[in-house]
Formats: C-alpha cells, structure tokens, sequence
C-alpha cells in the first residue's frame, strides 16, 4: 500500500508516475494534466491478469485501487501537481509508456529511469522504476510569441486604413485647390 508524500523505494518496485508543477503558485492544485499509460507485458508471459494502481495525493493517502489492461492505449490517468500513480501487481519485464497530453500554458520535462522522452521502459526487479513529470507554468512572453501573428495582421491592417484615409484626404485637398 503507498503511503506518504514521497515514494518509497518499495513503491518502485512496481512502478511510479510523480506530477510535478513548477512556478504556478494559483493553480498548483486545481490544474489536471492527463497521462495516457501503455503497460505491455513480456511477451513470453502466458498470464492475462490486468495490472492494479492507485493515485495518492498530496498528502499521501491512497485512493481506491483500479485495473488498468495489459497492451490498451485507454488507460487514462488525471493527475494533479503533487499526485503520483503508483502501479502494483504488474508483471516484471513489462514495458511502461507514459505520455502526458499537452496542456497549453505549460512545459513539460521528464526526469527517472527513462529510454524516451515519452517516458517508457521496462520494468526491473532492482527497483527504480519511477519517472517524475515537472511541468514549468511558461511566461508571457509564450502568449505574445504565439499570438504575434495576429499581431502583425492587425498592425499592417491599421497601417492599411491610416494610408487609404491620408491619400483620400490629399486627394481631396487637390480637387479643391484645382
């Protein structure tokens, strides 16, 4: 059973997904990021159980234990900052890819015993198998850069408008002096 508000080496002998989030002081406990989680099992394994997890917040107490498939994609995880996953009863030898969806306002980087930058490999007896996703609240110099843009769409429209309206009126000031 997980407890407390860091892993233990013996939560890792299954496998543990940590979330993280830095610089995000308002909404450290109320944004959820998703996590699409794929656990493949050996393919020598004749077994076809399903594997158990069981989310533990903030505070370390552990929620109710869930099943999630060997091999499906719809394993589904929302996860808060300072939430962690922690996988029991999952067959050694399995490999584990864990994705995070993109959330917009947010960088994410991914830190553990990993072989992708998804997050994935396969799990040991030696322990370790934990992987941390920190999620950087971005500044925003990111809004400017990704509306810029528009930005200059509108600048060059204004820009349009102030030399229709300055010909008109030379134009006009012409034919009155004419």
């Amino acid at each position: 059973n997980p407890n407390g508000t860091t892993p233990t080496d013996d939560d890792k002998k299954g496998f543990v997904l940590d979330k993280k989030v830095d610089g995000d002081t308002e909404n450290k406990t109320t944004t959820e990021f998703e996590f699409k989680l794929t656990v493949t099992k050996d393919l020598a394994s004749k077994q076809t159980d399903k594997f158990k997890y069981k989310v533990v917040d903030k505070n370390g107490t552990a929620g109710n234990e869930k099943e999630g498939e060997y091999g499906a994609t719809g394993n589904i995880i929302k996860l808060k900052a300072g939430k962690r996953v922690v996988l029991s009863n999952v067959l050694l030898g399995s490999k584990v890819e864990v994705e995070e969806t993109a959330k917009n306002g947010y960088t994410p980087t991914v830190t553990g015993k990993i072989t992708t930058d998804k997050g994935s490999f396969v799990l040991t007896d030696e322990g370790g198998n934990a992987v941390t996703f920190t999620n950087k609240k971005d500044t925003a110099v990111g809004f400017i850069l990704n509306n810029l843009p528009f930005i200059v769409l509108v600048a060059f429209a204004g820009f349009g408008i102030l030399f229709f309206v300055k010909n008109k009126k030379d134009k006009d000031e012409e034919e009155q002096r004419a």
